[in-house]
């Protein structure tokens, strides 16, 4: 589904996954925490009108955490204060804005954490999640 949204915006998307066959976490829950991430990039890139984009993803096991790894680009003439606000830019700021807190939320759950940058005119989100152990996905 993300995919083809950014076929149709022109996005190019470049992913390194090295992905166990069965990780230890709600299908919805690792689901949401990537649907947030991408649609974030492809938000911001549309938002800059940025053109020849390139959204990066990287999803391996680092130790005891599974790691999600989002990348995408940013003017070098923004402020990297107001980009790092993690604000939705959206008009109806009550039914958008949600998503880097369903992120943190959902990493927390799993004992795990979120983690976002801006560095060298790119926008990096990262997330880990404690595979041994893994919480209850429950927390809120």
């Amino acid at each position: 589904m993300e995919k083809t949204k950014m076929e149709e915006k022109n996005i190019r998307l470049v992913t390194e996954l090295n992905v166990p066959a069965v990780l230890p976490f709600k299908e919805v829950d690792l689901f949401s925490i990537i649907v947030n991430l991408v649609d974030n990039a492809i938000e911001a890139i549309e938002r800059e009108h940025m053109t020849d984009a390139t959204v990066r993803i990287k999803m391996s096991l680092r130790r005891e955490y599974f790691y999600i790894r989002v990348v995408n680009p940013v003017p070098e003439n923004t402020d990297k204060a107001s980009i790092l606000k993690l604000s939705t830019s959206k008009g109806n700021t009550n039914e958008h804005g949600y998503g880097t807190k369903i992120i943190r939320r959902l990493a927390e759950s799993y004992n795990g954490f979120s983690v976002f940058s801006v560095e060298n005119g790119e926008f990096i989100a990262e997330v880990m999640l404690n595979i041994l152990n893994e919480g209850d996905g429950k927390k809120s």
